[in-house]
């Protein structure tokens, strides 16, 4: 890839990126009694995964972070560093 193709391919990332974004915080909330298998699943993330200081997406980035640390401190050393 050249250096033009990749200006216009960051450059459709980041309207696509701000257009998505603009979508999501103008779209309007849903209600308060969703009926369905959403609002079953609102009420069990509620319910479950959504307390204060607890939330389960700290658990995924602390796996994620700790699997990458594991895997870049068994990577052997390149000549350079020894």
């Amino acid at each position: 890839m050249n250096l033009e193709s990749r200006i216009s391919n960051l450059e459709f990332n980041l309207m696509s990126a701000f257009l998505f974004n603009f979508f999501l915080f103008t779209t309007e909330g849903g209600t308060r009694n969703e009926s369905g298998w959403w609002g079953d699943f609102l009420h069990f993330y509620n319910e479950y995964l959504n307390y204060p200081g607890f939330e389960a997406w700290r658990f995924f980035n602390l796996a994620l972070f700790v699997a990458i640390m594991i895997y870049l401190l068994k990577k052997p050393l390149t000549d350079a560093f020894k």
